[in-house]
């Protein structure tokens, strides 16, 4: 349990991290998308936000069902939600907040409970500790976007 609870103080580490990741970019740099069909570091925020919200009601659903199937995110809510128009600060509080709410409900959750299993979308079968590795690995694919779209800004 104390490798559960290291991973989720991981997690409640990482909105600081991410603050400080983009701490200092211009407007240019946060709104600027790589290809046209990339997203810009806004949009990548606001993606997380999304994968962060859904994580609660996939487990509830893992808690309440016999191995469910879980729901995909859609790409397609970030312009949805029209993440490259919202402001920095309000995407970060948002998460900060989204993620404290996800990591306080986790550590209620008792062993039995943690076992309990759903089919994820793109990993097949999951527990819902599990689901920390993944909303772990989540975060560090997207901190490499946002750093390869901070490197490859001119200046």
């Amino acid at each position: 349990m104390s490798d559960l609870s290291a991973a989720l103080d991981a997690l409640a580490a990482f909105p600081a991290q991410l603050r400080q990741q983009v701490r200092g970019l211009d407007d240019t740099a946060l709104h600027v998308r790589p290809a046209p069909a990339e997203w810009s570091i806004l949009e990548i925020i606001g993606h997380m936000l999304d994968v962060n919200s859904l994580w609660p009601a996939r487990i509830r659903h893992m808690l309440a069902s016999e191995n469910p199937t879980l729901m995909p995110v859609d790409p397609a809510w970030v312009q949805q939600r029209d993440y490259q128009h919202k402001q920095l600060a309000f995407l970060l509080q948002t998460f900060d907040e989204s993620r404290a709410e996800f990591v306080a409900f986790m550590r209620t959750l008792r062993p039995g409970q943690l076992a309990r299993t759903g089919i994820h979308p793109t990993r097949g079968q999951i527990s819902v500790a599990e689901a920390v590795a993944a909303l772990a690995d989540h975060d560090r694919m997207h901190t490499q976007q946002i750093a390869a779209n901070s490197a490859a800004m001119p200046g």
